[in-house]
């Protein structure tokens, strides 16, 4: 989120591109808009899972975002970070 990209597409664009060392395809970035609309209608359904989802982990989350999008964002971050080609595997 604190990306100065100026589109979700861009932002998960980047996003990709960091998890995995390439540029998304035209489907994998159709599933991950798809994924994070999908993440932000669970949340803002569901606003207190988004503050529970958030407040896990050692650090606090930022108060310069919203609960439910910085939920839908850390929640599509799992899921870049567990592709096949994101995990080292020996």
């Amino acid at each position: 989120l604190s990306l100065k990209e100026d589109s979700d597409q861009q932002r998960l664009r980047l996003a990709f591109i960091m998890a995995t060392s390439r540029a998304p395809n035209g489907s994998e970035i159709r599933i991950l808009t798809d994924t994070l609309s999908e993440q932000r209608k669970e949340f803002n359904a569901h606003p207190e899972r988004a503050s529970e989802f958030i407040a896990n982990g050692k650090s606090l989350p930022s108060s310069d975002y919203e609960p439910v999008e910085l939920a839908a964002w850390t929640s599509l971050g799992s899921i870049l970070l567990n592709l096949d080609e994101t995990i080292s595997r020996e």
